[in-house]
């Protein structure tokens, strides 16, 4: 709190008026209130930028800026806003076909001392085309992530219809190690998690799928992996 006299000279005489009052409080304006990342290849970044604004008279301090977890990262720490703009980038950089969230946290000097911002994305692979409703536009197989992997791996693949599916693992010398999966599945992105029980070495995986409305369309592909212990 702040106090001053004022003094106002008349012909009367002088009056002496105290006076008091405080500064007004830094703002925190975020451009954003969120921010969701989608479908991000395993192994790759994506970037989003966020604008910090205040617009206060008065300085707006920024503590510490943090996330919980390294796959979402933001490339400020600290910083002051006066009357300009504070750009912050926050990347996320997924491993695993799994989602993510996490949280920005900006300790500062406004009225809201900790501001948050929701995060999140998901881990995918590559080599699956899809419509803008989630089915893939064509039969698909995608390199099993992670690659080399110790001891378990996913295997993505896109099913643009109803299809009946085989999944078969085999070694070099062709034999089967196992069938992953033997079943009717919907048309979609779908996904095995093989938990290998087997030697280090070299394997391959066979997708083979065929469509239950049209049998005559049949789709087989192989691709290979590498298991390292």
């Amino acid at each position: 709190m702040s106090r001053d006299t004022v003094k106002i000279v008349s012909d009367g005489g002088t009056l002496e008026v105290d006076v008091s009052g405080g500064s007004p409080i830094p703002t925190l304006n975020s451009s954003k209130t969120s921010i969701t990342y989608n479908n991000v290849t395993n192994g790759t970044t994506k970037l989003d930028t966020i604008e910090i604004v205040n617009s206060s008279i008065n300085t707006l301090i920024i503590d510490s800026i943090y996330t919980n977890t390294s796959t979402f990262t933001v490339d400020r720490t600290t910083g002051t806003v006066i009357t300009d703009t504070l750009k912050l980038v926050v990347s996320f950089t997924p491993s695993a076909l799994i989602s993510y969230t996490d949280t920005i946290y900006l300790q500062n000097n406004s009225a809201t001392p900790l501001v948050k911002i929701p995060l999140s994305g998901n881990g995918s692979t590559t080599g699956i085309e899809q419509y803008g409703n989630g089915i893939p536009t064509i039969y698909s197989l995608a390199q099993n992530f992670p690659n080399p992997y110790n001891p378990s791996t996913t295997i993505q693949y896109g099913l643009p219809e109803r299809s009946n599916v085989r999944i078969i693992i085999y070694d070099v010398l062709g034999r089967t190690i196992i069938n992953l999966v033997n079943e009717v599945q919907q048309a979609g992105i779908q996904s095995v998690v093989w938990n290998a029980n087997v030697a280090s070495g070299l394997y391959f995986y066979k997708l083979e799928a065929t469509s239950l409305d049209y049998p005559s369309k049949r789709f087989v592909e192989t691709k290979k992996m590498l298991l390292l212990r």
